[in-house]
């Protein structure tokens, strides 16, 4: 795989590779998993299913990419989930996440069950 040259010059062209770039870490070096803010957006998302604020959240995907996905992180770091966001601590917005837990429940249908105990980074 090679380097876009814009990324790292303001020269014309690009830097060809042969090799890719993919590394494998073993399951225990991965720590945390944190997913945007902004994961579950309706590109992705078809109806959303919420009773309270604090109660979980299901979600109804579009997409089999995405599901394939969220399949792999419920599979495999199932206890390694956050949600990205922010917080606000006396007047400063900060960076934070959370721990949360995904369920499938059938084809393309997830719930997603908040910790409401954010942390910054």
């Amino acid at each position: 795989m090679g380097v876009p040259l814009s990324q790292v010059s303001t020269l014309k062209g690009d830097i060809a590779g042969k090799v890719e770039r993919k590394l494998k870490y073993p399951k225990e070096a991965i720590e945390k998993i944190i997913l945007g803010k902004t994961f579950f957006n309706r590109n992705f998302v078809t109806h959303v299913k919420s009773t309270k604020p604090d109660k979980p959240i299901t979600y109804y995907l579009k997409h089999s990419r995405i599901s394939g996905f969220l399949d792999h992180l419920v599979n495999y770091y199932p206890n390694k989930l956050y949600l990205s966001g922010t917080l606000d601590t006396g007047g400063e917005l900060k960076r934070s996440y959370e721990k949360i837990d995904i369920t499938k429940l059938k084809y393309n249908i997830y719930k997603v069950s908040r910790s409401f105990n954010p942390q910054t980074f």
